[in-house]
């Protein structure tokens, strides 16, 4: 309760605090907030209030047929897709002029390869090509923004950031919750998402973004660890 409170409260860690073992916490206090929200989504499902839905990676780890996918799998959603979000929507998590801007150009151009397929213009795998597209594009709009943007910009309030980075976060995930019947059903995918977002930003900004990545990787690996373990 204490951590969660230094959590909201987005207070400073004590000086005695280990780094690793309060983001490995924080990693446990996401999970215990999406074991809650799963009972919710079975009693809401009795009601017709949820429409139950699995993500596309849980389906990719059920139907592979080999263990050079599994890994592939493992990869790309333990370690990749961690990194691109952590990048898009903590970097600019920031005081820094540099590192706001930069991540404000990941986040642009990573909510505009998801919605417009844009990087499918390449002739290369849809992964590869979202990965390479990611990197240039951000870093190049990055650049840009480093240039264009005025140096006395005054930055908000980091609760309002990571506030804004936490929805940005949720509603990300809108292209892989499929279709629901009603509010209730996206509010109760959504919030946790939302709460991990939250979670994360706290550790970028109190901790440090490679806790951050770290938290969000483990968070991943164990959700598919199951998923393997029961398919």
């Amino acid at each position: 309760m204490k951590l969660l409170k230094q959590i909201i409260r987005l207070q400073p860690l004590e000086v005695a605090d280990n780094k690793l073992k309060i983001s490995t916490k924080i990693y446990g206090l996401g999970l215990l907030v999406l074991a809650i929200f799963t009972i919710f989504k079975m009693i809401a499902a009795n009601y017709d209030l949820y429409a139950n839905y699995s993500h596309p990676a849980s389906e990719s780890l059920k139907s592979a047929d080999s263990i050079l996918m599994i890994f592939y799998i493992l990869l790309i959603s333990v370690f990749i897709h961690p990194l691109l979000e952590e990048l898009s929507f903590r970097l600019w998590l920031s005081k820094n002029r540099y590192r706001f801007l930069l991540g404000l150009g990941f986040c642009l151009i990573f909510f505009t390869l998801i919605f417009t397929d844009f990087n499918r213009l390449l002739p290369i795998s849809p992964e590869l090509s979202f990965n390479l597209s990611f990197v240039l594009l951000g870093v190049t709009l990055g650049y840009l923004l480093i240039k264009i943007v005025p140096k006395k910009l005054e930055l908000p309030r980091m609760f309002i950031l990571i506030i804004i980075s936490s929805i940005l976060f949720a509603l990300l995930h809108l292209n892989v919750i499929g279709k629901q019947n009603n509010l209730l059903g996206y509010l109760i995918i959504l919030l946790p998402y939302f709460i991990k977002g939250y979670f994360y930003g706290y550790i970028t900004f109190r901790i440090g973004f490679r806790y951050a990545f770290f938290a969000h990787a483990l968070h991943n690996f164990t959700l598919l660890f199951m998923t393997l373990m029961i398919r």
